[in-house]
């Protein structure tokens, strides 16, 4: 039987909580990618912090899953700018012991999020060398576009890769 994920919306009590997981999945992440002095815990800490008042700066749509006293996974999302009907996934993250179907039933919620509130498409941008990122997410229905551009993390530049995703799939 599989589980069900239960997603409810961030609650700003749980900030913390929030900033913890961001930086615990930002070191998974970036781990191979990044020198080992940033993904030192200060330095992480600083930009998993920065990165959730960035959310809730824009007014992104937050929304977790609890798990006993914390959290177990989260996703961001909302309209790429005012007047676009363009869906955007901003973030999404998790602990390393969600199963697979449980981050696929949570990137699935986000999309009919999106759509709920209009959106006629719905996108997310990867980082282009994390090709296990790009392969689940590909496994959900997303295809990659090739549209790629470059974005500075942690004080380094690296190459983001567009993806959208598909109904038919």
């Amino acid at each position: 039987m599989t589980k069900t994920v239960q997603m409810r919306p961030y609650l700003s009590h749980e900030r913390e909580t929030l900033v913890r997981l961001k930086q615990n999945y930002a070191r998974e992440t970036y781990r191979g990618f990044l020198p080992e002095a940033n993904l030192q815990e200060a330095e992480m800490r600083r930009y998993a912090d920065g990165q959730v008042d960035k959310w809730l700066s824009e007014k992104r749509c937050i929304s977790v899953i609890p798990s006993g006293d914390g959290l177990a996974g989260y996703v961001v999302y909302g309209p790429e700018s005012k007047e676009s009907r363009v869906g955007l996934i901003t973030d999404v993250g998790w602990v390393q012991d969600l199963t697979p179907e449980m981050k696929r039933q949570m990137v699935l919620w986000a999309v009919e999020e999106l759509q709920k509130m209009g959106m006629q498409q719905e996108e997310i941008w990867l980082l282009r060398h994390n090709l296990s990122g790009r392969f689940l997410f590909e496994t959900l229905g997303f295809r990659c576009l090739h549209d790629i551009r470059n974005i500075l993390r942690l004080g380094h530049e690296f190459e983001v890769v567009r993806y959208q995703y598909r109904q038919d799939a």
